[in-house]
């Protein structure tokens, strides 16, 4: 089983800004939680990840800005039509370091 550096650096991609502050502020509630980044697209998401993370897929996930992407499954509406689905498809492609929880 991996274990997470602590604190772990988490990015909420949610289209709903009630959802994402609800789930900013209940993570407050854990002192080994940071959230470093939020979007409301996927496309906003990969952009975000992209200024957060270098562009090389070695990246050790100790040392990276971001381990954890929190993402809502039909998250979507962009001008990709890119689905929650498929956001985790692609940033699986490009970080595959990352965790992802739907």
């Amino acid at each position: 089983m991996m274990s997470f550096p602590t604190p772990v650096k988490i990015v909420l991609i949610d289209r709903d800004p009630i959802f994402r502050i609800g789930l900013k502020t209940g993570l407050l509630n854990f002192p080994n939680s940071e959230v470093v980044g939020e979007a409301e697209t996927g496309e906003m998401g990969l952009e975000l990840l992209s200024t957060l993370l270098p562009p090389t897929t070695e990246s050790p996930l100790e040392t990276s800005a971001v381990h954890m992407v929190i993402v809502d499954p039909f998250t979507g509406g962009d001008a990709t039509g890119e689905t929650g689905w498929e956001f985790c498809r692609t940033v699986r492609s490009r970080y595959p370091f990352l965790r992802i929880l739907l």
